[in-house]
């Protein structure tokens, strides 16, 4: 994977006010949201998957709509201990597959687990 360098970045906020990622242009033409969580507070048993705000993957949509990005992903950061992983999903995926939530943090949507890959997809390059 050859890293790109970013084009432009938007920073991504909760109901509270606070940093939760952010959505990056790469030269390359990649538009992304970018997320670094930890398993044990963010993932979810049932439905077992990963949730964002709502309102960050309308935001996503925006950009990739304004970029003329067809389909843009959102990438995950997951540290706990001594695990960190990286994993992908596409937006169109969120979009057919994913599952609004709301647990007290404000609209969520939540994406399976069968529906993030653990490499960057072929030919992406990050």
């Amino acid at each position: 994977m050859v890293s790109q360098k970013v084009f432009a970045s938007w920073l991504l906020l909760n109901n509270k006010g606070q940093v939760t990622g952010k959505i990056e242009l790469h030269e390359s033409g990649v538009l992304m949201m970018v997320k670094s969580v930890r398993a044990s507070v963010h993932h979810f048993n049932n439905p077992p998957g990963w949730a964002t705000d709502t309102k960050h993957l309308s935001r996503l949509r925006a950009l990739a709509a304004d970029s003329g990005t067809p389909d843009p992903f959102v990438r995950l950061d997951v540290r706990d201990n001594y695990v960190s992983r990286t994993m992908f999903a596409r937006l169109s995926q969120f979009d057919r597959f994913g599952r609004a939530m709301e647990h007290g943090h404000g609209h969520q949507t939540v994406l399976a687990d069968r529906y993030w890959q653990g490499e960057a997809p072929q030919g992406m390059m990050i």
